[in-house]
């Protein structure tokens, strides 16, 4: 098993198994995080880490901006909780800040926006 850890603001490990991008995921609740060779792309948390991240991802115009951006990993963590996955993902995203989490950031502005309106959008109508 491949692990990436992750420090909150506060310096607690979250220890995320990694998996080639795009590759099957457990079908449980937990906290995600995506990597190019070299950075932390993005973190979320999702009800299904499969649909969200895993597999799933194809069917999401993410897929494309992520691999646009070089993803090649994808982290996962399974939390249960729905509020400690909600304190954990705020409390990541504080100490890491990936780009396409910072609402600063142009193409996840454009992403945010949904597919028929966004950059990417005639690709995926």
């Amino acid at each position: 098993m491949t692990l990436h850890h992750l420090y909150t603001q506060d310096g607690r490990k979250a220890e995320f198994e990694v998996v080639p991008f795009g590759m099957s995921l457990p079908e449980e609740s937990g906290i995600y995080a995506v990597f190019s060779a070299d950075r932390l792309l993005y973190i979320g948390r999702a009800d299904d880490l499969d649909e969200r991240s895993g597999s799933g991802i194809w069917n999401h115009e993410k897929a494309l901006l992520m691999t646009m951006m070089g993803a090649q990993l994808v982290g996962y963590l399974q939390v249960a909780n729905t509020f400690f996955r909600d304190e954990l993902e705020a409390a990541l995203i504080s100490r890491n800040m990936p780009p396409l989490n910072d609402k600063h950031n142009a193409l996840a502005r454009e992403l945010d926006r949904g597919p028929k309106n966004n950059l990417l959008g005639g690709l995926f109508n």
